[in-house]
């Protein structure tokens, strides 16, 4: 879900013919954050989907993608606790 999140952000982002640069800009974040998230390398928040949405004019698009993609980072970090905890004990 993160990597679709991703995508969506940069199809919307390039049919605006913004950059990474000037929509980090708009959405006060970094151009790194913009672009990791577009590679699904980061999490994305909800207030920066709900920002990209505002500035890109998709009309909701990725705030309504983030629930799924907030369910999908909750499930890899119950993950990554257990294999932690398994390898304490």
């Amino acid at each position: 879900m993160r990597d679709r999140f991703g995508a969506e952000l940069r199809r919307w982002r390039t049919e605006r013919r913004l950059t990474q640069r000037s929509l980090a800009r708009q959405v006060w974040h970094s151009q790194e954050s913009v672009a990791k998230i577009e590679k699904g390398e980061r999490w994305p928040s909800q207030d920066f989907a709900v920002h990209c949405d505002r500035v890109l004019g998709t009309g909701g698009v990725l705030a309504g993608l983030w629930p799924a993609v907030e369910r999908e980072r909750l499930v890899c970090d119950r993950r990554r606790s257990a294999a932690t905890a398994a390898d304490a004990g």
